[in-house]
């Protein structure tokens, strides 16, 4: 299949998400208040309205994100209309998604089991857990990467998708409409019974925003500039890593707790003990602090990008019908 050209309104809508998100978990809590209001509150409070919708600018991010997958789906693969069409669209989908999500998880449990040697003894706990096999999955939410739910959230989406496609083309306000009917219903019922993390890997909680993506490149309902700059396609591509990596980093590779991992060494090694009081003045330091982490956060998201596109490329050269 040729690629299509790619559409700078989703693109940026992206990356505007996803940061909101990132900018969220790092508790970058700096605003300044605005004739009165705190900018703070706005963007990151907790509550919902009537629990419909969060008042948080940052969770609505995250929906934001089930809008744009929808759409772009929709703008990619207009007719699956046969049984093998739609087998190599999920294994494409699968192959896309979850190898890259398993590394965040191994990555996470080496980091959890240096941890576990001197600061967070819970190694065991979350590795040899039952519920471990449903954050391999994707499902819930785990403790080794808490952005897993998103995965198994969007991919559910993605088995459904050829379907709500199919509704939409037939009967597009009446589909539209049944969608945000079942979608808030399901929130104002069960918001107050299930987690959250559990909530959003149920498609009833998201068929509302991912329809609505559909909705509006069926119905043209979005600004049609394609684009040609190879440096925000990129960062497009590189803000999905920076979104499924972040918090790996920020919980388990932050500033104080390396500085455990080293702190030892620092008797021995001189070298190591610069390092251990340069970590010192780091994490003593809220702004340094916050710019190691995020360095930390860009770094690992490099890594992780380049490992993804190799193994792509592989899995492109293996399976040719499924990726291509």
């Amino acid at each position: 299949m040729a690629h299509k050209p790619r559409i700078l309104f989703f693109d940026i809508f992206r990356i505007v998400c996803i940061a909101l998100i990132v900018y969220t978990h790092f508790k970058f809590f700096w605003l300044p208040t605005l004739n009165g209001i705190d900018l703070n509150t706005f963007l990151f409070q907790d509550e919902s309205f009537c629990n419909l919708y969060p008042k948080s600018i940052a969770l609505l991010a995250v929906s934001g994100m089930i809008f744009v997958s929808g759409a772009v789906l929709e703008y990619n693969y207009k007719s699956i209309s046969t049984f093998l069409e739609y087998k190599l669209f999920i294994l494409k989908r699968f192959v896309r998604l979850y190898p890259i999500y398993w590394i965040s998880l191994i990555l996470a449990s080496v980091l959890l089991y240096i941890a576990s040697q001197t600061i967070m003894p819970n190694f065991n706990h979350v590795i040899f857990n039952p519920s471990i096999f449903l954050a391999i999955l994707g499902l819930g939410g785990n403790d080794l990467n808490l952005m897993g739910w998103f995965i198994g959230a969007i991919f559910t989406m993605y088995l459904i998708f050829p379907v709500m496609s199919k509704m939409m083309q037939k009967n597009p306000y009446l589909s539209i409409i049944a969608f945000a009917s079942i979608t808030f219903s399901f929130r104002y019922f069960m918001t107050p019974v299930i987690s959250y993390n559990w909530l959003r890997s149920i498609p009833l909680y998201n068929l509302f925003e991912f329809g609505l993506g559909i909705f509006v490149v069926q119905r043209g309902l979005f600004p049609k500039n394609v684009h040609d700059y190879p440096a925000i396609s990129k960062l497009a591509d590189f803000s999905f890593y920076v979104f499924l990596f972040h918090l790996v980093v920020i919980q388990l590779m932050a500033p104080d707790n390396l500085l455990f991992h080293i702190s030892s060494l620092a008797l021995v090694y001189p070298v190591v003990g610069n390092v251990f009081w340069a970590g010192i003045a780091i994490v003593n330091n809220p702004y340094l602090n916050y710019v190691f982490i995020a360095a930390e956060v860009l770094v690992v998201s490099v890594i992780a990008m380049a490992i993804d596109e190799r193994l792509q490329k592989i899995i492109r050269e293996r399976l040719p019908r499924i990726t291509n």
